[in-house]
């Protein structure tokens, strides 16, 4: 018994020795530089603390000032190589050998098979399906409502004065507008003090987040043995309600439509929802799951995007009152009070549209977008082994010298001229990504937020709620902040 006890522990380090000489192998074959690693762990010990404080994207921003424009480390045998390459950006976001990385799948359970997480033929079909939704005639009458719920937005403004996390003001904003826009049915978030469906949607990006960072959590067993599993079920399940309600809501809502008219407006443009309800896909309707799949992309995406985008817009007017008012002026002397809002009239503000692009320079709301390879890739000397994650960083370009001049400075001056390619490669700045996956609903977002500026500019000034106040950034997919965003909203005589 000694002697087996003993080949044990003799065996033990052996086999650790040849598994981390297999991963380094792997490593060392991509020619890709980075830290250095531990046996075994890799580079656990650098990412540990930040990965549990959402601070890790500090960590490879020095990574790649410090190795270069595309680096990589491991996680135990788990390789993930990241670039600001542009050029090599370019490649991934317009390469089919390139798709969604395994990461994406910790979302499957809440976003089903839907268009943020399907590939190939089945994606292909889907952008096909649900572009028409988001063409600009269909734009064109959703103005109608981000005005509206605009107006919603400026009475609970009149009412609260400041608010300590702008954050949680303008994403029950942005849910209002996505749910009646592209779902066809209010939900009044607004009125909600702390909506529950904001909170869930917040909830289940950090669970997935703890997930992915949790080398044991990858293991479907282990992690449905987590409290956090847990917590994300309920909260999966509290979505799913929500979300299955106001689809048999707006299926009623069409039905009676037919048997009241005795046929389809077939003037009337769908919202998203009515498409996904009317459509087939090889020949067959799409199931509930398909359709919950898509509303859940679409609901989050839709008030995730413009409401930060609308908080971190804000609070850098808050911090520079000269850009502030001369963005007011622009306004002043465009626009009557008292004339409807228009797609045209939203997109002749060139000041409006440049401060929106510098806040989106200076805070994407998602910073990086994880893929992976499905056969090796050589590139400039390196070699990306298939299957490996490779995540493509847009916030250090966005902060490089190379591409923005002075960039940390908040400068929207800097969009009103037109920049060739030539003299900045399209690649460097992807706040809604790039290629063949860019964000299908990117225009939808920009007018609406454009729509949500304007009225509050119109009525008020826009300050900092603290002197000083700096946010702490954080990222679990998306950007947030730790301490809020608070903004004070002053009535102009």
């Amino acid at each position: 018994m000694l002697g087996l006890f003993l080949a044990i522990l003799t065996f033990i380090p052996i086999l650790l020795y040849f598994v981390n000489a297999r991963w380094e192998a792997k490593r060392n074959k991509t020619n890709i530089p980075g830290p250095e690693s531990l046996p075994i762990l890799g580079h656990l010990h650098l990412f540990w603390k930040p990965g549990k404080e959402r601070k890790s994207w500090k960590l490879i921003m020095q990574f790649l000032e410090k190795y270069g424009d595309t680096i990589s480390f491991r996680i135990f045998g788990r390789l993930t190589i990241c670039t600001k390459d542009v050029k090599l950006m370019e490649i991934i976001a317009n390469s089919p050998k390139f798709i969604k990385s395994d990461e994406y799948e910790f979302f499957r359970v809440w976003l089903g098979n839907s268009l943020v997480i399907t590939h190939g033929e089945r994606w292909q079909k889907l952008r096909k399906l649900l572009t028409p939704a988001f063409h600009f005639q269909i734009l064109e009458r959703f103005v109608q409502i981000f005005d509206e719920q605009s107006e919603v937005l400026i009475k609970k403004i009149d009412k609260i004065g400041e608010t300590e996390d702008a954050f949680e003001l303008f994403h029950a904003f942005a849910l209002d507008v996505i749910s009646e826009s592209a779902m066809g049915i209010k939900i009044n978030a607004q009125n909600d003090p702390k909506s529950k469906f904001v909170e869930a949607n917040t909830n289940m990006l950090l669970t997935s987040y703890k997930r992915m960072i949790n080398p044991l959590w990858r293991n479907e067993w282990l992690w449905k043995l987590s409290s956090v599993y847990t917590s994300q079920m309920e909260t999966i399940s509290y979505i799913d309600k929500f979300v299955n309600d106001l689809i048999e809501k707006r299926r009623s809502e069409i039905l009676a439509k037919k048997v009241e008219d005795g046929t389809e407006n077939k003037k009337e443009k769908p919202a998203l929802l009515d498409i996904l309800l009317q459509s087939e896909m090889d020949g067959k309707p799409l199931t509930n799951e398909d359709i919950r799949g898509e509303v859940n992309t679409f609901m989050f995406a839709g008030h995730e995007t413009t409401g930060s985008t609308l908080a971190f817009t804000f609070f850098l007017l808050a911090k520079h009152p000269e850009i502030q008012q001369e963005l007011y002026e622009e306004i002043k002397n465009n626009f009557n009070q008292n004339e409807p809002l228009t797609m045209r009239a939203l997109n002749s503000l060139p000041l409006l549209d440049g401060v929106i692009k510098e806040a989106l320079r200076i805070h994407p709301i998602f910073p990086a977008i994880p893929k992976k390879c499905v056969e090796d890739v050589h590139y400039n000397g390196m070699t990306i082994p298939k299957q490996t994650m490779i995540l493509t960083f847009f916030l250090p370009n966005h902060m490089d010298e190379k591409y923005f001049p002075d960039p940390k400075k908040f400068m929207p001056s800097r969009w009103l001229d037109e920049v060739t390619a030539k003299e900045r490669n399209p690649y460097a700045y992807q706040p809604f990504s790039s290629g063949l996956r860019n964000c299908i609903g990117q225009k939808f977002a920009m007018l609406e937020a454009k729509t949500a500026i304007i009225k509050i500019l119109t009525k008020y000034k826009v300050e900092l709620g603290v002197e000083g106040f700096e946010p702490d950034l954080v990222v679990a997919f998306s950007v947030k902040t730790t301490n809020g965003m608070p903004l004070k909203f002053v009535r102009r005589t």
